[in-house]
């Protein structure tokens, strides 16, 4: 079976290489990665060019949006079903993919949801919300209560009979699809009972409490769209489902079977950027270097590729 994955990006050099290197560190290979980039200035293009999957496909389009990205993804895909993995995310482990196929295989469902562990910048061990969509049903979308987008595999043949993301609505695109998924089609799903993906905070719909208003009033209209009865009380007093989410972290329990990607593609042209070699001393003790025999045990390990950079260490 192959699973598209459809990854959005704009100017994301700081994350998408940890995007990549969980796609290639998955355990299961019949996976085609769909990349829609916004128009990047940084060096988010070509980090995507050395990017060296198989079955990637790289796409520029330019100032649109990202569900307008996202759709321009799944018509290129070819894929039984499809996943949505943004440059802020990775997936919890790589074996993540493999463990989802197989309970595809064994199940007929149209789609599967998972958990979402909620992280900041790179400190992918201190989760501050957990996502999860243990106990989820299908009348709680009425309640103004979605199941992980982030966390979900739909099958292609959804996108393609029944509805794409509505454009019109720039953050809760993704409330509208399961809203006309789950009610005016009776959608059946699966819930998978682990962590699909680890998402930063900060895109559109978690940047500040401002993004909370604009998805609520997006909800709002997702209603009206779908000509479905909307209590106010839900909307307004959703942000106690949020709050339970903040208060449900079990560090332990949420990093337990948690892996970082493997480094797998170029990893010199992330790396050359980082280390620099000098031969004047006063430069580095200049600059608060530490010499001592820990930093040349440090040097020696990363020479022998047994330790990595990352920002964080």
């Amino acid at each position: 079976m192959k699973l598209s994955i459809i990854t959005t990006c704009l100017n994301s050099d700081s994350t998408i290489r940890f995007t990549l290197d969980s796609i290639l560190s998955q355990s299961y290979q019949n996976i085609e990665h769909i990349i829609i980039d916004g128009g990047s200035t940084d060096e988010t293009k070509k980090i995507l060019k050395k990017y060296r999957h198989t079955q990637k496909k790289i796409f520029t389009l330019k100032n649109s949006s990202i569900y307008q990205a996202i759709n321009f993804g799944i018509k290129k895909s070819t894929g039984s079903f499809v996943c949505i993995l943004n440059a802020d995310d990775i997936f919890n482990s790589n074996k993540t993919v493999e463990s989802v196929v197989k309970i595809i295989k064994k199940k007929k469902y149209d789609m599967y949801f998972g958990d979402v562990v909620f992280i900041k910048n790179n400190e992918f061990l201190k989760p501050v919300r957990f996502y999860s969509s243990k106990g989820y049903k299908t009348e709680m979308i009425k309640k103004c209560l979605m199941p992980p987008h982030t966390a979900s595999f739909i099958k292609r043949e959804v996108y393609d009979k029944i509805c794409l993301y509505n454009e019109n609505l720039k953050i809760a695109a993704d409330f509208n699809f399961f809203l006309e998924t789950l009610i005016h089609f009776k959608l059946k799903f699966f819930i998978i009972n682990k962590i699909i993906t680890r998402m930063r905070l900060g895109g559109v719909s978690t940047k500040n409490l401002l993004s909370y208003f604009y998805n609520s009033y997006d909800i709002y209209k997702s209603f009206r769209i779908n000509k479905i009865p909307l209590s106010y009380f839900d909307l307004l007093f959703r942000v106690f489902f949020k709050l339970k989410q903040l208060l449900n972290i079990n560090i332990n329990k949420l990093n337990k079977n948690f892996e970082l990607p493997k480094i797998n593609f170029e990893k010199y042209y992330f790396y050359s950027r980082q280390i620099k070699i000098v031969k004047n001393l006063n430069y580095i003790i200049n600059k608060n270097f530490v010499l001592s025999a820990m930093n040349l045990a440090f040097l020696g390990s990363y020479a022998q590729k047994n330790v990595t950079i990352y920002k964080d260490l």
